[in-house]
């Protein structure tokens, strides 16, 4: 919970436009809300000598006509080493349109470089 929070208030254009109390105070409750929904999944990329050493996760929901994409984290540390992508290859359908909710600088900037690979991924905010 806390480092989908804190990355996403830094890596987005939230911290150039409020302090970080006021949005954990509303972005917190939508996280607490999607991670109660009936088909959110959190998939976990961790290093297999060391499962409790978590390096990345994907916050998802699978739908039979939408996969709904939440959120991709992986710490500073690993970042660049292919673990997003991991995630997302093993998590998202080949066949289904990607819905996005949340959208990072980085994230853009790797979506920009990919396109090719992006291309059925679509940013809709508004799907919370």
């Amino acid at each position: 919970m806390d480092s989908w929070g804190s990355s996403y208030y830094q890596g987005s254009s939230a911290h150039q436009v409020m302090p970080p109390s006021l949005f954990h105070s509303f972005h917190r409750p939508l996280r607490e809300k999607l991670l109660e929904k009936p088909n959110m999944k959190i998939q976990v990329y961790c290093n297999p000598d060391d499962p409790w050493h978590i390096v990345g996760w994907i916050a998802f929901e699978s739908l039979p006509d939408c996969f709904i994409l939440h959120y991709v984290y992986v710490k500073d540390t690993f970042r660049l080493h292919g673990i997003g992508r991991q995630l997302l290859s093993k998590v998202v359908p080949a066949s289904n349109r990607v819905v996005m909710t949340h959208l990072t600088y980085s994230a853009s900037k790797i979506m920009g470089t990919h396109y090719h690979y992006f291309q059925r991924f679509k940013y809709v905010p508004h799907a919370l």
